[in-house]
Formats: structure tokens, C-alpha cells, sequence
């Protein structure tokens, strides 16, 4: 019994260590995606169906494109930066208009 439950705790702790593996490895790849899109000018995978620029933002909850400067600064609204320009997160929109 004690040599099974060796064997089951070095399974896991590899799977651990895959797993840590993967993450980076995933981590790496989304860096390089978004270096490549920012390079043609596009938005990385994943973003442009999550996110609105501040100008949308302002209008749909109808205050100024400073004002989502504003609230992004002060952490009521989430943003990312993709090539240089700001995304706002369209759940983080969707939280303050209600």
C-alpha cells in the first residue's frame, strides 16, 4: 500500500509541475500573440470580443471620454493595453451601468 501511495504522490507532483509548465507556456504564447498583433496592427485573440475602446465605453454609459480615463484610473473600470492603446473590459461596463 505504501509503495502505491509513493507512486500516486510522484504522479501528482509531476501533473503538478506540467501544469506549472503549461501556464508559462501559455503565458509565453498570449506575450507573443500580442507582440505580433500590436506589430500588424490588429487586437490579439480573445480581446476584441471582450473589450470596446474608451469611446464606446464613454458612450454607452453616457459620460466623457475623460470620465472612462477617470474611472479607469481609479480601478472602476477594467482596461488593457493593446499596442499602445487603452481597451476597456465590456463586463466592467456592463457592472457600472447597473
Amino acid at each position: 500500500m505504501k509503495n502505491s501511495r509513493d507512486e500516486l504522490t510522484s504522479v501528482l507532483a509531476r501533473l503538478a509541475q506540467l501544469e506549472a509548465t503549461n501556464k508559462q507556456q501559455c503565458e509565453r504564447i498570449t506575450a507573443l500573440e500580442e507582440i505580433v498583433a500590436s506589430q500588424l496592427g490588429i487586437l490579439p485573440l480573445g480581446v476584441a470580443e471582450s473589450t470596446i475602446t474608451p469611446k464606446e465605453a464613454a458612450h454607452e454609459l453616457g459620460v466623457s471620454v475623460p470620465r472612462v480615463s477617470q474611472l479607469i484610473k481609479s480601478g472602476r473600470l477594467r482596461a488593457v493595453r493593446v499596442g499602445g492603446r487603452q481597451r476597456v473590459d465590456l463586463q466592467s461596463v456592463a457592472g457600472l451601468k447597473s
